[in-house]
């Protein structure tokens, strides 16, 4: 044989050395991860019940659980809403005696049950963290399916064949896809086959840029940082701080301090005098200064932008030109709000901007009302001219005037402000954009509904105490932008399908936007109706048998057991202008033994998953799909926790978060059943269950699904809400990862 097959050969016997390192969970790429080193293949799915008992009491750790090692992380005293409902745990036990002893008798005498999906441990994750950097950038274009219904990419995994029957290299090859069956026709070289699972092709180069004074070319950051900042009059509210201590700033507010011209002693008769009161608005000013001069030293091209807002909008900018004033009925046009944003000038480097916006900022003052709805459009407009941008709101108080005003509880008013964060939020996602929510903690900001501009584009949601908004602002901008424009398409075998709301299809697309270290997504996907039987083996174990996922794509055959591959396409913009896709290809041994996926499992992955579930459906006005989808998954990662030290402090972590949010949602239904007579319906959910429950939990008056995802929406507290939405955006290492020693 010639040149080009000993070239072939080599490729192929590398090609299955690979697989086998991939199947066996070596040298597989962080960025495609699975909750289980097996697939799970089933008959049909089994179900499971979750008794009214259970509901009644709520989730609960059991007895030989240990309160010491229940939160192996740090607690983040910035936190401390969320901090105080983790600490919630520690007395679960005392509420559930004291729930046994007040639940009804209505409630009490029930034997109805709720019926779900038995979880299992098919979720996939995908991170985003490894796109800075680059793995085997391939040459020339990626090879794709021809049929317009699968697009994967040719990949290590991939038979090419030569249809010649002498076995010469001339002519094209023929590689029928392992995902989808289609047979293809391609016209490639041994040397172009990808043999590595995670590959990068070149889609565009990065943009010819002129380089700067100082040898910068387009790598140079001059991405923009918008400060939000509400200068309503609740902002002046104050907080004591132990001490006596020149407030940064205060000297430059024009008021009644300055008549003190003498520096005389202003306090009251028998007034402390060894604190000092330091208002909200003063706490931010302090907060967004010290970013300032952090971006002036660390990022000295980026762009700051300033807006304020109360009973009209007031756009600085960078303080280099007059600022732009928005009042009266332009605060009610969605149409004005936007053209204005964009007829905004983009500033100037912050280096050469610091001292004017200083200026200004320091010389803010209190008063009036939040139209914060309109400031919110006018900054992600502005924003939207340079992907990867950020926008920070900073605000006390409740959206009460022009668009999104969440005062209106009824009406056609009401409705439209419900909507309106939504659809900032999914234009900002588009114009990767991403957008903070900081609130004060004890105020009233409906952030259930304001915070979907920041669930949407995967920015922060914090409640925080006035003297930690430094800290949280400096997070928010410490966490860079790796990549912009991302767009993720994730391929199963055609036997596999995603289980989401929209479709069962095993091809799902994800619009990113904005990728950071943390970003990541996870999807839970189910295995189409099989059929299979065991056969003994030599070594006496039992060998799982798959039928065909159809004629033309069989599973993939490694050392002989079946196989099926995963893939992720991810198409993104570097930071440096350049565009690339990288292709990340696994494959994993199928199972019918549900044994053996949870032998493998991956407790961060899971518990992760469960989590976010969780929350995602209570955000959603799902309380008992979500509280029930928290039980199920208790039961999965509870039974599988004893394997190891660390995979039980996996579990207590997990718990942490899972078990306060579960218990919020139990309250929170029963306040509504105090308020309403019953729970609101849950209807138009995916839960099955019994007519008996459904007498427990279901009002008196039924509310449609929607109308209840208002109502839930306009009840929830901040502090649940932004609970909910802290869990969401909680990447899996939150939890950890057992190390190779801990897994035997």
């Amino acid at each position: 044989m010639g040149q080009n097959s000993s070239v072939a050969s080599d490729r192929d016997a590398a090609s299955v050395a690979t697989k086998r390192d991939v199947a066996t969970g070596k040298g597989t790429s962080s960025v495609l991860n699975l909750a289980s080193d097996h697939v799970w293949m089933y008959d049909h799915s089994d179900e499971e019940a979750v008794s009214d008992s259970e509901l009644n009491e709520g989730m609960w750790l059991s007895d030989d659980d240990d309160d010491d090692e229940l939160d192996p992380r740090s607690t983040d005293q910035g936190h401390s809403s969320q901090s105080k409902i983790r600490n919630r745990i520690k007395h679960i036990a005392k509420v559930k005696k004291v729930r046994s002893q007040h639940t009804s008798a209505k409630a009490t005498t029930a034997t109805g049950v709720k019926k779900a999906r038995r979880a299992d441990t098919n979720v996939l994750c995908v991170k985003f963290n490894k796109l800075t950097e680059p793995s085997n950038v391939h040459a020339g274009d990626a090879v794709t399916c021809a049929n317009s219904n699968c697009t994967a990419v040719l990949s290590f995994v991939s038979k090419v064949t030569t249809p010649v029957a002498d076995g010469s290299d001339q002519g094209n090859k023929v590689w029928v896809c392992e995902f989808c069956g289609t047979k293809n026709s391609i016209d490639i070289v041994p040397e172009e086959i990808p043999t590595s699972p995670d590959t990068t092709y070149l889609l565009a180069p990065p943009p010819a840029v002129e380089s700067d004074k100082s040898g910068h070319g387009g790598d140079v950051d001059e991405t923009l940082a918008i400060f939000c900042i509400d200068v309503s009059g609740s902002m002046c509210v104050t907080t004591e701080v132990p001490g006596k201590f020149k407030v940064k700033g205060a000297d430059t507010k024009p008021g009644l301090e300055s008549l003190d011209t003498e520096g005389s002693d202003q306090h009251l008769p028998r007034e402390r005098r060894d604190i000092t009161y330091v208002s909200r608005l003063q706490c931010v000013k302090d907060a967004v200064d010290k970013q300032l001069l952090a971006l002036t030293k660390e990022h000295p091209n980026r762009r700051a932008i300033l807006i304020t807002f109360s009973d009209e909008v007031t756009v600085i900018g960078d303080a280099k030109s007059d600022a732009v004033t928005i009042a009266g009925d332009k605060l009610s046009s969605l149409e004005m709000l936007v053209k204005i944003g964009n007829e905004v000038p983009l500033p100037g480097a912050i280096k050469l901007a610091y001292e004017d916006l200083k200026k200004k900022l320091f010389s803010l003052e209190e008063g009036g009302q939040t139209a914060l709805g309109p400031a919110l459009l006018v900054a992600t407009t502005i924003a939207g001219k340079v992907s990867g941008s950020k926008v920070i709101i900073c605000t006390d108080g409740l959206a009460n005037k022009g668009v999104g005003n969440l005062e209106v509880e009824k009406g056609k008013e009401a409705k439209s402000a419900q909507t309106f964060y939504e659809d900032v939020g999914t234009v900002s996602l588009e114009k990767c954009v991403t957008v903070s929510l900081l609130t004060i903690q004890g105020t009233n900001c409906r952030t259930a509904n304001l915070g979907q501009v920041a669930d949407k584009t995967r920015g922060e949601c914090i409640s925080v105490d006035p003297l930690s908004i430094t800290k949280e602002v400096s997070d928010i901008l410490s966490n860079p932008v790796i990549a912009t424009n991302v767009k993720a398409k994730i391929i199963l075998h055609k036997k596999l399908y995603f289980r989401t709301e929209d479709s069962s299809d095993n091809i799902l697309t994800v619009s990113v936007g904005n990728a950071t270290l943390d970003t990541e997504f996870l999807y839970e996907y189910g295995a189409r109706t099989v059929k299979a039987k065991a056969e003994e083996t030599n070594s006496g174990g039992a060998s799982p048998k798959m039928e065909d996922a159809s004629p033309e794509a069989p599973p993939i055959d490694i050392d002989g057991k079946p196989h099926l591959p995963f893939q992720v396409q991810i198409e993104y913009t570097r930071l440096d202008g350049a565009k690339c896709m990288r292709v990340l290809t696994d494959v994993k041994p199928v199972t019918f033994d549900r044994a053996v996926a949870e032998k493998g499992i991956d407790l961060a992955i899971l518990g992760k998953h469960i989590a976010s579930t969780t929350a995602r459906l209570a955000m959603e006005g799902e309380f008992t799909q979500a509280r029930v989808s928290a039980i199920v998954g208790q039961r999965l990662i509870e039974k599988n926790s004893h394997a190891n030290p660390k995979a039980r402090s996996q579990y207590n972590a997990l718990m942490t978060d899972i078990i306060p949010l579960e218990n919020a949602l139990r309250d929170r239904q029963e306040e509504e059943r105090r308020e309403y007579g019953g729970n609101l319906s849950d209807c138009g959910n995916n839960t099955a269950s019994d007519d008996e429950s459904e007498r427990i939990i279901v009002p008196v008056k039924k509310v449609k699904a929607k109308k209840k995802k208002v109502q839930r929406r306009t009840d929830m507290s901040d502090s649940l809400a932004n609970y909910c939405y802290q869990v969401k955006e909680n990447p899996s290492t939150t939890y950890g990862k057992p190390s190779e020693s801990d897994s035997d």
